[in-house]
């Protein structure tokens, strides 16, 4: 956890980064493996979900984004 810090802050990201120390956010949902991405929509529900990574998987996960920020509905995707 104290190598996050001094990373994200030379990344110049623009949002929250959070550290999930005891693992039990990951517990709590159901995470059993890392990249797992969730997308929510402004109601505070996950609307997408991914786990894992392959290389062109941002793109899927942009779209899912945008289409997110323009209010569209987004088809249920849950990778577990």
């Amino acid at each position: 956890a104290h190598k996050v810090a001094p990373f994200v802050a030379g990344k110049g990201w623009e949002y929250e980064v959070y550290i999930d120390e005891n693992a039990e956010f990951k517990r709590a949902m159901n995470v059993g493996n890392v990249p797992h991405t969730f997308v929510l929509n402004s109601d505070k529900q996950i609307v997408w979900q991914h786990n894992s990574y392959a290389p062109g998987d941002e793109e899927e996960l942009l779209e899912v984004i945008e289409a997110v920020a323009e209010g569209k509905e987004i088809p249920r995707h849950d990778d577990e």
